[in-house]
């Protein structure tokens, strides 16, 4: 188990992260520049350490977002975990879905 974590936790690659402009000044001259990984790379990471066949993702729809469940398959428990997010201004289903994969 402390292996799987310690690989679950490496730092993600610099082409893996991705970066937006979060809050800006009143005239939008200056912006938080805000970092995050990419869905994919998450994904390709439980891949590599646990295994295609021992994870698996659902979404649910909420009034204005989705709710993402991450199951884990570790010594052959399922562990879950959920977390949400609201759908996004730009692709708002498909940003919604991988904002909610990347909160969990």
């Amino acid at each position: 188990m402390k292996e799987i974590l310690l690989n679950l936790k490496r730092e993600f690659l610099p082409e893996d992260l991705e970066f937006r402009v979060g809050a800006t000044n009143q005239d939008k001259t200056m912006g938080l520049a805000l970092a995050y990984v990419q869905a994919r790379a998450i994904q390709n990471r439980l891949d590599e350490v646990l295994g295609m066949e021992n994870w698996k993702v659902t979404y649910r729809e909420i009034q204005g977002g989705f709710i993402c469940r991450l199951s884990l398959r570790i010594d052959g428990e399922w562990i879950e975990k959920e977390d949400g997010a609201q759908a996004t201004e730009y692709e708002s289903i498909k940003g919604g879905i991988s904002s909610a994969f990347k909160r969990v």
